[in-house]
């Protein structure tokens, strides 16, 4: 099982981005990766009277996982220099039994001195929301990015444009 902690470990490997362009970079990237997730489900609704073939589904998976990437290079970038005895981060999940349960277990995201902890912490929350979505789970989407990015890095085109690069 990839934890959320140690996929935030692989992510570094596969950050292209210069120092100098970094912080715009990362966040920009988030929101448009958030606003690719939202407009497949969209179309997918307007064209397809919202039925989910198994494309769809595996890219929305593929979405999220770089929803998943953006949020765990925006949290390394922000603990980075601070000693591990001054943070916590943990992300659990677990399936609901009830309506009432959906869709996680958190524990928390405790990082002193930073105001910002709070927003990937409901970025974390929207990631197991989208995981219930699409009847899957955090470690599926990180296996899975995991991959992709692997593949890319492999073949030289981690840099570039394009889903399927």
């Amino acid at each position: 099982m990839i934890t959320f902690e140690k996929y935030m470990t692989f992510t570094p490997t596969t950050n292209t981005y210069k120092d100098k362009d970094m912080n715009d970079c990362l966040e920009l990237g988030l929101l448009e990766e958030i606003g690719e997730f939202a407009g497949k489900i969209k179309k997918m609704h307007r064209d397809d009277n919202g039925v989910m073939t198994i494309e769809k589904h595996e890219s929305l998976i593929k979405e999220l996982g770089d929803i998943a990437w953006y949020t765990a290079e925006i949290l390394n970038k922000n603990i980075k220099g601070i000693p591990k005895s001054e943070y916590s981060l943990s992300f659990q999940y677990s399936r609901p039994t009830r309506i009432e349960q959906i869709p996680v277990t958190m524990n928390t995201i405790y990082i002193n001195r930073s105001s910002w902890s709070s927003f990937y912490l409901n970025m974390l929350f929207c990631i197991s929301i989208a995981c219930e979505f699409l009847n899957t789970t955090p470690d599926h989407v990180f296996s899975e990015n995991i991959k992709k990015l692997k593949s890319r890095q492999d073949r030289g085109v981690l840099h570039g444009s394009g889903d399927d690069r």
